[in-house]
């Protein structure tokens, strides 16, 4: 058995909206129907034990029935668990789907279009959204939430890196873990990429619409990802050159809302 593996999802999608979801967990989504080819590192997704991997296709808003002929559209993804350092080959693939437009007609109602569980050779732990209370969401909740968005916004309004480096605390244990680095080089990195967004000519963040904020629960109602209407991102803001755009999912340790992992 290897010491560390990476589980990396490897994807290519075609004028396609899609939701890659990981133990009922969104790890990779796009909504806009673009085209996008993307690996993402799913080790922080990982379970001890069976895990389960679900695929919802949808059709871009407004392409109606005519879509359903575009040979243009496409879809392909490979779950791949490998050493570091290698590059698995295509057949290497833990799992492999490829959509078929003949077989899998589409709407623009995002439609599960293929599930699969799996045994990974090795695990990270438990994580501590394993472990969030799976209750119902209460206003209560919402209002906990909306005082912790609040925080989110705020550090990145005052370009607070230190701020915001202790609102993620959680987030940088549990990845540093998933990665195996240490956690200090982990938040050094974070530091960084953030000291740079911050710095940049014209960094601005928008207003917070706290009235169009949408909480979808997520991992039996273990985990809470923030969202705009459309799943778009609720936290996004301009270098004056390219935009920027965040969600996070939140869960309760302690008692307490925190910020356990970034939103797909």
């Amino acid at each position: 058995m290897a010491e560390w593996l990476l589980y990396v999802i490897a994807l290519e999608s075609s004028s396609l909206n899609f939701q890659v979801l990981l133990n009922d967990v969104p790890v990779k989504r796009l909504l806009d129907g673009s085209s996008l080819t993307s690996q993402t590192n799913v080790n922080p997704w990982i379970v001890e034990g069976t895990n389960a991997l679900e695929i919802g296709l949808g059709l871009p808003a407004g392409d109606g029935q005519e879509a359903r002929a575009d040979k243009s559209r496409s879809f392909q993804l490979r779950l791949f668990g490998g050493e570091y350092g290698r590059v698995p080959e295509p057949e290497e693939a833990l799992i492999e789907f490829i959509w078929n437009s003949a077989a899998q007609p589409l709407g623009e109602t995002m439609t599960t279009v293929f599930t699969k569980e799996f045994l990974p050779e090795i695990s990270f732990g438990r994580w501590r959204w394993q472990d969030s209370p799976a209750a119902p969401l209460t206003e209560s909740d919402k209002q906990e939430l909306v005082q912790l968005i609040r925080e989110v916004h705020r550090v990145f309004k005052e370009k607070d890196v230190g701020g915001l480096t202790e609102l993620m605390k959680l987030v940088s244990e549990e990845m540093a873990r998933a990665m195996d680095i240490e956690e200090e080089e982990l938040v050094m990195g974070q530091g960084g990429i953030f000291s740079n967004l911050f710095a940049s000519d014209g960094w601005r963040i928008d207003p917070l619409e706290e009235s169009a904020l949408v909480f979808n629960p997520l991992a039996g109602g273990r985990l809470v990802e923030v969202t705009r209407p459309g799943g778009q991102p609720f936290l996004t803001g301009t270098t004056g050159e390219s935009q920027y755009a965040s969600n996070f999912m939140f869960g309760r340790v302690a008692g307490a809302w925190q910020i356990l992992r970034p939103g797909s």
